[in-house]
């Protein structure tokens, strides 16, 4: 039998695009966006609905991982080359915002999850463990050091108005402290200091 044949038997009735793809094994988009959706909320619960969905239905887990990297990687190219995106410089995925320092993690970590299924026999486990990685915070290391150069060379930006008014409040008293030692009288410590002669030793009867 042909491809479109197949494709007739498989279908009870009209034969649609949806059923076509899903017969040559395309993930139907809406699960690619929902699962993304899911990691850039950071549900770890939402996740492994999602991987369990994928299981359930028998689709393969390293194609989809191919699948959903690939998806990544055309979000991102197609926003990057669009006016309407350098314009901006915001990124879109699933709705959301993301960062291009956060979508190019996620297809790092695809990929090496794809790698690390070659050498495992449990791919259901390895997917979820690469995956629950991806709704953890994200840090751009980045933008990390571009901050602590900043601070480095003393860039205002970085001092928010109540770390400035702390630091002037401290900067106030010590001020009045170094006033109240300068104008503090001398203490004496013993009467020769202050004038009073020397100390007479006490007399013991019978020396």
């Amino acid at each position: 039998l042909s491809l479109l044949d197949q494709s007739l038997a498989y279908a009870s009735g009209g034969l649609t695009a949806k059923q076509v793809e899903m017969l040559l094994g395309f993930l139907p988009e809406e699960f690619l966006t929902g699962f993304a959706s899911a990691l850039l909320e950071r549900k770890p619960a939402g996740v492994l609905e999602w991987i369990r969905q994928l299981v359930e239905e028998g689709w393969d887990i390293p194609q989809f991982i191919r699948d959903f990297r690939e998806f990544l990687r055309e979000t991102m190219v197609g926003q990057l080359t669009s006016s309407e995106s350098r314009s901006s410089g915001a990124l879109q995925m699933a709705g959301r915002p993301v960062s291009l320092a956060e979508l190019l993690q996620m297809i790092k970590v695809m990929g090496q999850c794809v790698d690390d299924m070659r050498w495992n026999d449990n791919p259901r486990l390895v997917l979820e463990l690469y995956s629950l990685r991806l709704t953890q915070p994200f840090v751009d290391a980045g933008e990390l050091l571009r901050r602590l150069e900043r601070l480095e060379q003393g860039d205002a930006s970085d001092v928010t108005p109540a770390k400035a008014g702390a630091q002037s409040n401290a900067a106030l008293d010590s001020g009045l402290r170094r006033n109240d030692v300068q104008t503090m009288p001398p203490t004496t410590s013993s009467p020769a200091a202050s004038g009073g002669g020397p100390i007479q030793q006490p007399k013991i009867n019978g020396s």
